[in-house]
């Protein structure tokens, strides 16, 4: 858990495992950056910032933030907590990341099909991979500071509607 933690601490490093996100600026509490995703043919480049909180003693972090799309003009907010917890005997580190959000404007649209949600959850498993890539020393780990490519929702929806299709013909 220590070492998790102290990973935690590097903004720019754990917003390089987080797809399509960069940081520009970052002191100990606060955050100032970017992150680039593809809905379809709609792609969007957030800008924002954000705050940080961290209690060393309980190992809880909150990131509080907000940004916006200049080419959609649509709006981003979000609340991201996370638990470190010792499992196997402290060999093992538990991460629990809970994320709420509101998204405004033109790319409002994809989350009342779900497709924001299904988002979002593969977003927080592709930044787990990617950490855990990272801290484990895998080959591929996307580089310290570094921002991954932005994540295409586009394949994302096909295998919603395709999910979507199989459960009404009960398969």
């Amino acid at each position: 858990p220590d070492k998790v933690w102290a990973a935690f601490g590097d903004v720019r490093a754990v917003a390089s495992c987080l797809p399509g996100a960069s940081i520009d600026e970052a002191t100990n509490d606060s955050a100032k950056g970017r992150i680039a995703v593809k809905f379809g043919p709609m792609s969007a480049s957030f800008q924002g910032a954000a705050a940080l909180e961290r209690d060393d003693a309980t190992k809880v972090g909150r990131l509080r933030g907000g940004g916006s799309d200049s080419l959609t003009h649509s709006r981003a907010k979000a609340d991201i907590s996370y638990r470190l917890s010792a499992e196997s005997g402290g060999a093992k580190t538990r991460v629990a990341i809970v994320m709420d959000y509101n998204l405004q404007g033109p790319l409002a649209q994809f989350s009342r099909s779900g497709i924001v949600k299904e988002f979002a959850d593969r977003m927080v498993a592709q930044f787990g991979a990617n950490l855990n890539a990272r801290l484990g020393g895998s080959a591929d780990a996307p580089a310290p500071h570094s921002a991954p490519a932005q994540l295409d929702a586009g394949s994302m929806f096909w295998r919603w509607l395709w999910a979507r299709i199989k459960a009404l013909f009960g398969r």
